[in-house]
């Protein structure tokens, strides 16, 4: 008679779609199933796709993003009201929808202007993001070499999410392990394995 039936699982097997039968009503009764190590290497990953913003989260099959941007002395849109940003910036798709400033929250109106030190979130069209990012002064590049310290749960489906969707970067995953370092060796088709301690 529990309301709502929350699993963590962290064996990858359990989490392959073609097991989700099992966790119907007549076999296992779960409503959601979560892998927080799946969960942290998606963050993470996140953080890498959008250098500059806090964090940076997709909606609609990753069509529009919700960024979290610190303003700083190098955005060029301080003391701006929003209703002139778009004339300043006319081809950019982005809202700002919220801004915390001093640890106050508040929705902006078009006549509410961006200081520095806020925290803004911005709806953006997420081909935009990094016109986004150096319109609120963040200019900073996606890396294009990466090294993962470890090669657990999390180093390895950071590896594996890097190579599926960021073509352009190289991975190097430093396991101590050797077992673990040539199954990780057998499952990534780019990222190039070390067994060596990573200090």
């Amino acid at each position: 008679n529990i309301q709502k039936k929350i699993a963590r699982i962290r064996s990858k097997d359990y989490l392959n779609p073609k097991y989700s039968k099992v966790y119907s009503k007549e076999n296992l009764p779960i409503d959601v199933i979560i892998s927080p190590e799946l969960e942290i290497a998606k963050s993470i990953q996140r953080k890498l796709e959008a250098p500059g913003a806090l964090d940076s989260v997709p909606f609609a099959e990753n069509r529009i993003r919700l960024l979290e941007i610190l303003i700083n002395e190098n955005c060029n849109l301080i003391n701006i009201k929003l209703s002139d940003l778009t004339k300043k910036y006319p081809n950019l798709k982005a809202n700002v929808i919220g801004i915390i400033r001093e640890d106050r929250f508040f929705i902006p109106k078009k006549t509410d202007e961006i200081n520095i030190n806020d925290k803004i979130y911005v709806i953006i069209n997420s081909t935009q993001m990094s016109e986004t990012l150096e319109a609120f002064g963040h200019t900073e590049k996606v890396s294009k070499k990466i090294l993962i310290v470890g090669g657990g749960n999390i180093g390895f489906n950071l590896a594996k999410n890097i190579e599926e969707t960021l073509e352009t970067v190289r991975v190097k995953i430093v396991e101590k392990n050797k077992d673990r370092a040539e199954y990780l060796a057998s499952q990534l088709n780019d990222a190039i394995v070390i067994n060596g301690d990573g200090l």
